[in-house]
């Protein structure tokens, strides 16, 4: 049964099916979470919020979704049936118009976050500072001053200690520390921001050892968001 697999508040992430055929670097993903299950194919899906503002879902578009469980990550095709307010709460109700698969590629697990980090591109001696604004096992999403041009090589060093192990008295060391080569898919004008680009880059020949510890630490800090939630 579908209960087995998906409950009721796992984070959702879903893009409209016509956009993710299109430029990878006009993708835009939305978060959701799972309000009720109606029956093996039909859901009801908390309405995506962005910068504090609704995003609207059109009825009888497609979009494609993926689900954050306990058992992994599962993705499925659906159709938008309708919308309405639930309490206060603004919800749509989907209807799966093709089969829930299990996902392994645990690396595209994206994490909005916002933190420091460094990087060098290929050829100078320096470090610059940027911010990260989302991650996975894959790439990284990151602000700075400057535009990059598409295809730059880099080096980039993330600091992946975890706030509560220094709560746990646990010191930082080098093996937090983690340095991958990657490279500039895309760089743009922030919106609604000046002088400000906003960066998109995929690791480059990582190694399984390093994404591993990356999406360890994506999944650990997602963790500890969920308990501080309740």
């Amino acid at each position: 049964m579908i209960e087995d697999i998906l409950s009721i508040n796992d984070k959702i992430e879903l893009i409209k099916s016509s956009v993710l055929r299109k430029n990878e670097a006009e993708q835009k993903y939305y978060k959701s979470h799972l309000v009720d299950i109606k029956d093996d194919s039909t859901f009801i899906i908390s309405m995506p919020v962005e910068e504090d503002k609704l995003v609207v879902l059109d009825i009888g578009e497609s979009y494609n979704l993926w689900f954050y469980t306990k058992r992994g990550l599962y993705t499925c095709t659906v159709i938008i049936n309708e919308k309405y307010k639930q309490g206060d709460d603004n919800v749509a109700e989907v209807y799966a118009t093709s089969d829930l698969e299990k996902l392994q590629r645990r690396q595209y697990y994206r994490l909005n976050c916002i933190m420091d980090f460094e990087y060098k591109i290929n050829g100078r001696d320096e470090f610059d500072k940027g911010v990260v604004i989302d991650m996975s096992g894959g790439g990284l999403r990151f602000n700075t001053e400057k535009k990059l041009e598409t295809g730059t090589k880099m080096l980039i060093r993330l600091n992946l200690f975890l706030a509560d192990k220094k709560d746990e008295g646990q010191s930082q060391d080098e093996k937090d520390i983690c340095e991958i080569k990657a490279k500039v898919v895309d760089s743009e004008l922030a919106r609604a921001k000046n002088n400000v680009y906003e960066n998109r880059i995929e690791f480059d020949n990582i190694s399984g050892k390093v994404r591993e510890k990356i999406v360890r630490f994506i999944f650990e800090v997602d963790r500890q968001r969920r308990q501080n939630s309740f």
